[in-house]
């Protein structure tokens, strides 16, 4: 029990008394040191922020007189006065940054006040943005005459500078008068507090003693009837307070035994009923998230769920806009058309939702007491007491973010910020998960135009190159009266029309093609049989019984791989029989031969395949990761072989 609490001797407290007395001195004194240093401090800045106003004339007076000395060709002189107004603007800008930052150069404080900061950032800004460009480019301007109307412009732009700053003066010179308002405020308070205290110090040294044991009395006698509710209001640390401490812990010990046990379980019951109720939102708000409407209707679906459980009154889904920084209203429940019109883009540093993606917090707005700015004043108008804002995360990557709205002032807990944290994650998962199979459906999609624009240039664009060859030996033939060759010509143009018009009709057919519902073996069957039936070729198919799955993606690709190596056996191979087979030994092969009259691999790849189709059909194999081979030699037929791992 002794080790509980630490004993102190009575005569002690005097000790303490004095020594407070000796703190409350020297933090007066200390106020006092640091009031005079941040004063002295503040009247330093004044005087630099004053001598800016000074330095923005001056550089252009120093900039009139150089182009003044240029245009009399008193060089040395010009280059004299450019050198100035270049330390001037130099010296400008350090004592500018300086106001803001502090700068132990020139004595400067570091600012803490808020209205001075964002005056001196608004100063800063203009510098950056529009004053110093401008001295820059008087300095660098090719002409004097350019200077000359640079310089006027910059000499109308100065007096709203100067404004600037002495708009920027004037705060800080109110920052320092209140700063100085607040040491005489403390050295008054400190007085008082220090005449206050040794009035009670002098009343408690001689009630230290009689007072506490007579409290320990009534104690005493109050447990010895049975009340277990007795206590002793002791708050001295001596002796005195230690027992009145022993007697409390004791008296607390037996009174949980016989009427805290109902508290704790009920404390417990109702800690579990909280827990519960978190789960339950978080499984309902991820079983909302994986289903596979569209990203609209699946956020406003979420939105009903959240507003029912957490018994809001209205909640919206805004999305980040990175390039415009901006956050744009995505999906929305229970607003008016007049709130949701003027929330559709919503700048990030105009409102409190840009605050909480900028920082990555959650933030609770009470419109009743609080409001940062117009936009806020809008959730203030449309009946709303409270709104909370929630960023959507995913692996550190901020997304947007969801509001819930209130129509009466609420109190969230540490709980209720993880709950809502995590309800913003999951969210925000499927928020980027979608964005992905999006962009990878946009990709694959690119990439199969990209496919399909090929296939057309290898067949149709090639065959009327050859028509329009075909029309000017015609034309030719006409103009020359030979009506023979004119004759032959024109069945050569027929012949290619013929051709392109089945190059078309097999494209058609190409791209309609798809899976069968039984499978690939199913689909090559159907398209061998029409194959057989349009070209004549006989035509055998063979599928191995323990053919490796693929997938469906791949199946696409490698029913479109077959369907090209079979129309070059119909272009160029004069095949009288073509077999396919599919099948594989722990990894799927196809496979495309026929017994027409081959051709020179060799020869072929000095040209390119471009006009055979082998290009396609290697970058169809590459997209599934697969292994493309073609073996062929003149007279003896051609093999085309596909594997993918």
């Amino acid at each position: 029990m002794r080790r509980l609490f630490k004993h102190h001797q009575i005569v002690a407290k005097l000790g303490g008394i004095l020594l407070i007395l000796l703190f409350l001195k020297l933090v007066m004194i200390g106020t006092g040191f640091y009031a005079a240093r941040h004063m002295m401090g503040d009247a330093t800045a004044i005087n630099y922020a004053g001598s800016e106003r000074m330095r923005s004339f001056k550089m252009g007076l120093l900039l009139d007189s150089w182009i003044e000395s240029r245009e009399l060709g008193e060089e040395a002189k010009a280059n004299i006065l450019l050198k100035e107004a270049k330390e001037e603007m130099a010296r400008f800008e350090e004592v500018l940054y300086g106001l803001r930052d502090g700068s132990e150069k020139y004595g400067l404080p570091r600012v803490l006040d808020d209205d001075v900061i964002a005056q001196l950032n608004k100063v800063i800004e203009r510098w950056e943005r529009r004053m110093k460009p401008l001295l820059k480019a008087i300095m660098v301007a090719p002409t004097t005459d350019l200077s000359k109307f640079l310089l006027t412009q910059y000499k109308e732009e100065v007096y709203d500078f100067v404004g600037e700053i002495d708009r920027a003066v004037y705060l800080y010179e109110r920052y320092s008068t209140w700063k100085v308002k607040v040491f005489d405020s403390l050295q008054y308070f400190f007085l008082l507090l220090t005449v206050l205290f040794t009035i009670t110090a002098v009343y408690l040294l001689f009630r230290v003693i009689k007072r506490p044991l007579k409290k320990i009395q009534k104690a005493m006698d109050r447990i010895t009837s049975g009340d277990f509710r007795a206590r002793v209001d002791l708050p001295t640390n001596d002796e005195i307070g230690d027992l009145a401490k022993g007697f409390n812990y004791m008296v607390e010990r037996l009174e949980n035994l016989y009427l805290n046990l109902e508290s704790l379980v009920a404390d417990k019951t109702r800690a579990l009923r909280q827990k519960n109720k978190a789960l339950s939102i978080l499984y309902q708000v991820a079983s909302s998230v994986n289903t596979t409407l569209p990203m609209k209707e699946l956020l406003e679906e979420l939105l009903v769920k959240l507003i029912s459980l957490l018994n809001a009154k209205a909640g919206l889904v805004r999305f980040l806009d990175s390039n415009r920084n901006e956050l744009k209203l995505i999906a929305h429940r229970g607003l008016s058309e007049t709130f949701v019109r003027e929330e559709m883009s919503l700048p990030l540093n105009n409102c409190t939702c840009g605050v909480s993606i900028e920082e990555s917090r959650i933030i609770t707005i009470d419109h009743c007491n609080f409001c940062l700015g117009p936009l806020d004043r809008r959730c203030k108008r449309e009946g709303f007491a409270a709104t909370v804002i929630v960023p959507l995360s995913c692996q550190n990557k901020l997304l947007g973010t969801f509001n819930l709205f209130f129509d009466t002032p609420q109190s969230f807990n540490e709980e209720d910020y993880e709950l809502l944290d995590s309800i913003g994650k999951h969210i925000g998962m499927a928020v980027e998960n979608y964005q992905l199979q999006t962009q990878s459906l946009k990709l694959a999609a690119m990439e199969e135009r990209v496919l399909i624009a090929n296939e057309l240039h290898d067949s149709i664009a090639q065959s009327l190159a050859f028509l329009k060859i075909q029309g000017k030996l015609l034309e030719e033939s006409l103009k020359k009266g030979n009506l023979d060759q004119a004759t032959k010509d024109l069945e050569q143009l027929l012949k290619g029309v013929e051709r392109s018009n089945k190059d078309v009709r097999e494209l058609l057919v190409h791209f309609r093609t798809r899976i069968e519902p039984d499978g690939l073996e199913a689909t090559l069957e159907k398209y061998l049989a029409k194959f057989r039936e349009e070209t004549g070729i006989e035509t055998r198919f063979e599928a191995e019984q323990n053919t490796p799955t693929i997938s469906e993606d791949a199946e696409i690709h490698v029913l479109h791989i077959i369907q090209e190596a079979l129309s070059n056996v119909r272009k160029h191979s004069g095949a009288s029989r073509v077999r396919v087979a599919i099948g594989g030994n722990g990894c799927f092969e196809a496979l495309v031969e026929d017994n027409g009259r081959g051709f020179d691999i060799g020869a072929v790849e000095k040209k390119g395949f471009s006009h055979i189709g082998l290009d396609i059909m290697k970058e169809r194999a590459r997209r599934i990761k697969g292994e493309l081979s073609v073996i062929s030699t003149p007279g003896k037929g051609t093999r085309v072989l596909l594997r993918i791992p």
